[in-house]
């Protein structure tokens, strides 16, 4: 049931325009575009608070998903 509705959501989002695509993967990407930024404006320790910001950010975001995956397969297995 839980495949059904994954799939069924995609399949919601089509592509309208040949040109214009839109990826989700934009705070995935955003701490390592910041790192580039700083490293080259600022120098070598600068980075390094983003960096951490950047794995705290991560751990919270496979946490987040670990727990949702955890109460999805959950739901499944219970009924």
């Amino acid at each position: 049931n839980a495949v059904i509705d994954i799939v069924s959501y995609f399949k919601k989002n089509e592509f309208r325009s040949a040109t214009h695509y839109e990826c989700y993967a934009g705070n995935i990407m955003s701490g390592v575009f910041v790192i580039g930024i700083a490293l080259s404006l600022a120098g070598l320790l600068v980075p390094i608070p983003f960096m951490a910001l950047d794995l705290l950010t991560g751990a919270i975001q496979a946490y987040i998903f670990s727990v949702l995956a955890m109460v999805f397969i959950g739901a499944a297995v219970a009924r």
